[in-house]
C-alpha cells in the first residue's frame, strides 16, 4: 500500500529541521512535525548569551586599562541582543523557508500509531511514510530533591523567558550548559552560585581538563558548591532563599541545568514496540531503533546532546532512512566543543580510555599554551594541547583547551580520519599561528621521546654518524 511521504521527521530541534531540509533538497517527499510553539528561539537564546559572555571577556582582556566593567552592560540590552541573534540565527531553517523548499510543515502534537498500519498521528491527520526520524531533543526535568513550582526556576530551554536581568543567579547542574552558562552570566556581571550535585562534572572527560575548568570557574569568581544538592527553596520578597546541606543564600533566579531527559514521553513509542529509559533512546550503529523503520538522532539518544554530534548523526540517519541502512556511526573521529571559557575541544579517546584499550602502547603528549608566543602576546596563556598517541605514531585522541582550539582540533580530526601519524602534524603547510606552534611542539616532543639516548633509534643513528665521519677522506 502506498504511503504519503518518504520521510516524516518528528522535530523541534535545529538538527531535525536540517535533516528535513536536506531530504527535500535531495528530491524526497518530507514532512516535519513540530510543536506549535517555536522551540528554536529558546535553544538559540542560550547559545547567543554564551557567545556574548565570551566577547565581553575578550573586550575586558583587551582593554584592561580602560574603566570597563560588566556594569557597563545593561541587562535589558543583553536580553534584546540575545533574542535578536536567536531570531536571525534560525532564518536559514525557519518553517517558512522549509515550506518554500518543499517540506510539508505540520505544527501539532504527534504520536505513533500501529493500527491499521504504522503512522504518525498529528491529531488532525495521519502521516504515513517509508521511514520516520525522531529528533525531538531533550528537556530538563524538575529537580527531584525539591518540588519547585514551575514558575520558580528556569532551564536552558526556557532562558528566553527571563523577564528581569538578575543580580544573583543560582545554577544547579554538572552538565556542559551549567558550566558554560555560569561563566557567561558571570562575565556579564551577574553573581553566580553553581551547585554541583556530583563529585566532579563532565565524567566522560579527562580529569586534568575538568580540574582546569573548575579552577577557571573559581578564578572567575563563581561560588562553587561541590557534591551538594538543593534541600529547600523558599520565596522571599527579594527573590528566593536557597538552602543546601551546609549553606544558604538569597538569589534572584534559579536555573536548573541538570542532565536532560529525552522529549519522547508523548510519542506513544510503546505502541510500536520501542522501549526507552532515562539514559536515552537505544539505537543501533545505523541509528535504527527497535523498529527498523524508525530512526533517531541527537539528544534523544542521551549524552551531551551537542550540535556537532547531532549534525553528524543527521547525515547518517538521513542516508539510511532514504536509501539503504548501510552507513554506520563512528564517533571516534568526530570533534566536539564544550562552550566553557576557555572552550574545550575534543576528539577521540581520553588517556584513560586509550590505556584501557591499548595498555602500555598508549602515550600522552602535552604542550601548554604558555609555551607559545601568541598566547603570551594575548596575555592569555591558560590551556594546553594533549594528544593521545599509539606507540606506532597513530593519533588516538586529542584534548585542547584554549580560546583558539577550534582550528587545531579540526586539523587533528582530519588527520585521524585519514589514519595519519603524529609526525605529519609538524609538516602541515599552514601559516604561522598558535595552533601550528602547538602542533609543531607536540610533534617535536614525540620525536624527542623516541630518540632518547639508549633507545635503538638513537643508538643506530649514532653508529651511522660515527661511520660517516670516519669514512670521510
Amino acid at each position: 500500500m502506498a504511503v504519503d511521504y518518504d520521510l516524516v521527521v518528528l522535530g523541534g530541534t535545529w538538527e531535525g529541521r536540517e535533516v528535513a531540509l536536506t531530504g527535500a533538497l535531495q528530491g524526497a517527499r518530507v514532512a516535519l512535525v513540530e510543536p506549535t510553539v517555536n522551540p528554536l528561539q529558546a535553544q538559540l537564546w542560550g547559545q547567543a548569551l554564551m557567545a556574548l559572555g565570551r566577547q565581553w571577556r575578550d573586550i575586558q582582556q583587551a582593554t584592561e586599562w580602560l574603566p570597563l566593567t560588566p556594569d557597563s552592560l545593561a541587562g535589558n540590552l543583553v536580553q534584546q541582543w540575545a533574542r535578536a541573534v536567536a531570531q536571525l540565527g534560525q532564518e536559514t531553517v525557519s518553517r517558512h523557508h522549509l515550506a518554500l523548499q518543499g517540506v510539508d510543515v505540520v505544527t501539532d502534537a504527534a504520536q505513533f500509531v500501529s493500527h491499521p498500519r504504522l503512522a504518525v498521528s498529528s491529531g488532525r491527520r495521519q502521516l504515513t511514510a517509508r521511514a520516520y526520524l525522531i529528533a525531538t531533543g531533550a528537556q530538563t526535568p524538575p529537580p527531584e530533591a525539591v518540588p519547585l513550582a514551575a514558575r520558580t526556576y528556569l532551564t536552558p530551554e526556557t532562558l528566553g523567558q527571563l523577564e528581569t536581568w538578575p543580580r544573583h543567579l543560582t545554577i544547579l547542574g554538572s552538565t556542559p550548559p551549567a558550566l558554560a552558562l555560569s561563566q557567561a552570566f558571570r562575565s556579564l556581571g551577574v553573581r553566580v552560585a553553581l551547585v554541583l550535585p556530583t563529585v566532579s562534572p563532565l565524567p566522560g572527560e579527562d580529569p586534568e581538563t575538568v580540574q582546569l575548568i573548575l579552577s577557571q570557574l573559581q578564578v572567575d569568581g563563581i561560588e562553587l558548591h561541590r557534591q551538594r544538592s538543593l534541600r529547600q527553596v523558599a520565596p522571599r520578597p527579594a527573590g528566593w532563599q536557597v538552602t543546601t546541606e551546609d549553606a544558604d543564600w538569597l538569589t534572584d533566579h534559579i536555573l536548573v541545568a541538570t542532565a536532560p531527559l529525552p522529549a519522547i514521553a508523548s510519542l506513544n513509542l510503546e505502541a510500536v514496540g520501542i522501549s526507552w529509559g532515562r539514559q536515552g533512546l537505544p539505537v543501533s550503529d545505523t541509528l535504527q531503533t527497535h523498529h527498523p523503520r524508525i530512526f533517531a538522532l541527537g539528544s534523544v539518544l542521551g549524552g551531551y546532546g551537542l550540535s556537532a554530534l547531532a549534525r553528524y548523526e543527521g547525515h547518517i540517519a538521513l542516508a539510511n532512512a532514504l536509501y539503504l541502512p548501510r552507513s554506520r556511526v563512528q564517533y571516534h573521529h568526530i570533534p566536539y566543543r564544550l562552550e566553557t571559557i576557555p572552550p574545550l575541544d575534543r576528539v577521540g579517546l581520553t588517556a584513560q580510555q586509550a590505556q584501557r584499550y591499548y595498555g602500555d602502547a598508549a602515550r600522552v603528549i602535552q604542550v601548554g599554551r604558555q609555551h607559545t608566543l601568541q598566547a603570551q602576546m594575548s596575555n592569555d596563556p591558560t590551556g594546553f594541547c594533549r594528544l593521545i598517541v599509539h606507540r606506532n605514531g597513530t593519533v588516538l585522541g586529542a584534548h585542547i583547551i584554549g580560546d583558539r582550539s577550534r582550528d587545531l582540533i579540526q586539523t587533528v580530526a582530519l588527520l585521524m580520519t585519514q589514519g595519519g601519524k603524529i609526525n605529519a602534524l609538524a609538516r602541515l603547510p599552514t601559516a604561522a599561528s598558535e595552533a601550528h606552534d602547538l602542533l609543531r611542539q607536540a610533534a617535536q616532543q614525540w620525536q624527542q621521546n623516541r630518540w632518547q639516548p639508549g633507545r635503538w633509534r638513537r643508538d643506530w643513528a649514532e653508529n651511522w654518524f660515527n661511520w660517516r665521519r670516519s669514512a670521510v677522506r
